[in-house]
């Protein structure tokens, strides 16, 4: 059974996206879950998307940011003020070009509630990594009858569903991560601390590369960032840096860039993409020092979460779960 404790922050960001908001917030404005409370969080957009939502939606909350404060630091400025103002369990952490189907809230706490160690939930999401079919999303809808959860080690994180008590067990996100990796890295801390991860079938429609396809560069360079980052947070950098060397700079490697996230990493010829691969890797080792520290706050905080609950077995054997 279900009541107000059960209340639900959705956190959607938003960066000049006023084409994706009018599909999205009319979509979770569907929603059949009554304890849902909307906020957007707009990362000093520059177009009309605020007074938009002013003039169609005032029941949802617009906080405006000053700048362009990343994936994770626009998030997390939401969800602090989420926690401040309001008393949400659970949080869905959602990007702005998404659709849902309206019975995603109420199968989300269902899912959670199944297990107590379960902490974050994800959706069948039609678009990861390549422009999601409506036609397909709007057919898993009508032909959606019943529950499946199945347990999982990989969430988009276009549609993360999150219980609070993971926030206050492993803390936000990390900002270091502007944008690409920040899910991941969120999601192993988060295993790291003993929690589960499962996926229901639930259908999300997930426009894919809403912003950053305006910006492909710049996109490229955060994605080989964001990988570097996580390679040093959690082990693996030498691999990692042959692994993005191949898949960048090697002409003769075929690989599908209909692929979102290989695109990232192949945007243009050889010469180009070894600059951005140079660039990122250099913006790491000026960055090293804070990633040192990050990494051992995280791993600090999941150390802690686990003995909480009892887990003894050591922290290293949750890393590549």
């Amino acid at each position: 059974m279900m009541n107000t404790q059960d209340e639900i922050c959705v956190v959607i960001l938003n960066y000049n996206g006023l084409e994706h908001l009018k599909y999205c917030i009319p979509s979770f404005m569907q929603t059949s879950y009554p304890f849902l409370k909307i906020v957007v969080v707009d990362n000093g957009s520059k177009d009309v998307s605020k007074n938009w939502l002013r003039n169609n939606y005032p029941q949802v909350r617009v906080i405006e940011l000053d700048k362009n404060y990343g994936w994770s630091g626009g998030n997390n400025k939401g969800i602090r003020k989420c926690l401040s103002e309001y008393n949400p369990a659970y949080f869905l952490i959602a990007n702005n070009d998404i659709r849902v189907d309206p019975r995603w809230a109420e199968q989300a706490v269902a899912a959670i509630k199944k297990n107590a160690r379960t902490g974050l939930v994800g959706f069948n999401v039609i678009g990861w990594g390549k422009k999601g079919d409506i036609h397909a999303f709007e057919e898993n809808v009508a032909h959606w009858r019943s529950l499946c959860i199945e347990e999982t080690n990989n969430i988009p994180g276009c549609a993360l569903f999150v219980s609070r008590s993971v926030f206050e067990s492993i803390g936000l996100f990390d900002e270091g991560f502007f944008a690409y990796g920040e899910e991941n890295d969120f999601e192993r801390r988060a295993l790291m601390a003993g929690y589960t991860m499962v996926k229901i079938n639930v259908p999300v429609w997930h426009y894919c590369e809403g912003s950053f396809s305006r910006i492909p560069f710049r996109a490229s360079l955060l994605a080989m960032r964001a990988e570097i980052r996580l390679a040093i947070k959690y082990g693996g950098c030498a691999r990692k840096l042959m692994s993005l060397f191949n898949i960048c700079c090697n002409p003769f490697l075929k690989l599908d860039t209909s692929v979102s996230s290989t695109r990232r990493l192949r945007p243009a010829n050889p010469a180009v993409n070894m600059f951005l691969l140079a660039w990122a890797f250099i913006w790491n080792m000026f960055n090293l020092p804070a990633t040192i520290q990050r990494r051992r706050h995280d791993f600090k905080r999941a150390e802690a979460a686990r003995q909480k609950i009892g887990i003894h077995a050591p922290i290293t054997n949750a890393i590549h779960a």
